[in-house]
């Protein structure tokens, strides 16, 4: 038998702990990094799903209204967020829906929303719980398209990248000492490169400076800050973030507007290709392709689909499922 329990403040060690040891969790699940939101406020309904004593599934969830409906949703908080667990069967999936939507009818919540967690940032196959989904009447509502590289052992950086790109990295950055990669803690400059880059693009950082500053104390183990240096002066840098124990996300691939057309965002990234490599990573997540201030947010951004197939990216989905109780 599944019972619900909704999640509180003093259960975040077992919480966060069980995110560790899960077959599909990440740094985006874990409380302490749902709760490091300086400037939003979410109401957090995040809930564990019990069989008998032992803890089998995380939900990390907020409640939001939706043209005024009041709506249970993945957590706004991270990229995604869906059900997290270490093993599930076919039945206990189905037990687990069933209980999720009786706690939702008693607590007059009306819609469910869930952005599951992209298939590759799992420990082992497993689609069980999105077949369940299916199942129970759960509509595929959007996806969003990202791209990931699936490295290789001992692979020459470079041979990602298309033959146009090899030669164009070849030709001006291999062998330059002009050009710097490396750790950097300057996280002031990054940050001003940052907002200069997507205001040409009329967009703004996920994370505000304080909120970055502040994630990046939380995980100094997992998120990453680096830097290129032309002649010493930082002209753009990438944010990467250790998602689980295979994988890493490029958050932020940014560059100063007075180098654009010099192609610092292949560079970047193909020096980042080698930095997982040596750090035995086996994917390379390069982010979601769309275009947020567009009619519709979820229209694809062709140029940055292009820019990422060009470094070795291939199209991966990820769903958000739908439910009206």
């Amino acid at each position: 038998m599944i019972s619900i329990k909704k999640y509180n403040h003093k259960l975040q060690y077992v919480w966060d702990d069980f995110i560790i040891n899960s077959n599909n969790g990440s740094i985006f699940n874990q409380q302490k990094f749902l709760q490091y939101h300086v400037d939003k406020k979410f109401v957090d309904s995040s809930l564990m799903f019990y069989r008998g004593q032992e803890l089998v599934c995380l939900l990390p969830a907020s409640l939001l209204i939706i043209k005024k409906k009041l709506c249970l949703i993945s957590h706004p908080g991270a990229s995604w967020g869906g059900f997290i667990y270490n093993h599930m069967c076919f039945d206990v999936s189905c037990q687990i829906l069933e209980v999720l939507e009786k706690y939702c009818i008693r607590n007059k919540i009306k819609v469910i929303q869930l952005v599951l967690a992209p298939q590759y940032y799992t420990t082992f196959l497993g689609r069980t719980l999105e077949y369940s989904l299916y199942i129970k009447s759960y509509v595929l509502l959007q996806r969003y398209l990202s791209h990931v590289i699936v490295l290789s052992r001992n692979q020459n950086p470079i041979l990602y990248f298309n033959k146009r790109k090899q030669q164009y990295l070849k030709s001006k950055f291999v062998n330059n000492a002009n050009y710097v990669f490396r750790k950097t803690e300057n996280i002031k400059s990054f940050y001003s490169i940052l907002l200069e880059n997507q205001s040409q693009f009329k967009t703004s950082p996920t994370h505000s400076y304080v909120e970055l500053e502040k994630l990046r104390a939380l995980f100094p183990k997992n998120i990453f800050l680096f830097g290129t240096y032309f002649k010493k002066k930082l002209i753009g840098g990438v944010c990467l973030f250790y998602i689980s124990k295979s994988s890493a996300l490029v958050f932020y691939n940014s560059l100063s507007c007075a180098f654009r057309g010099r192609q610092i965002g292949a560079y970047q990234i193909y020096k980042t290709i080698d930095f997982c490599s040596k750090k035995q990573i086996s994917y390379l997540d390069l982010g979601v392709s769309h275009l947020p201030n567009s009619k519709n947010p979820l229209n694809p951004k062709t140029s940055l689909i292009k820019f990422k197939e060009q470094c070795g990216g291939v199209g991966v989905m990820r769903n958000k499922y739908n439910k009206e109780l």
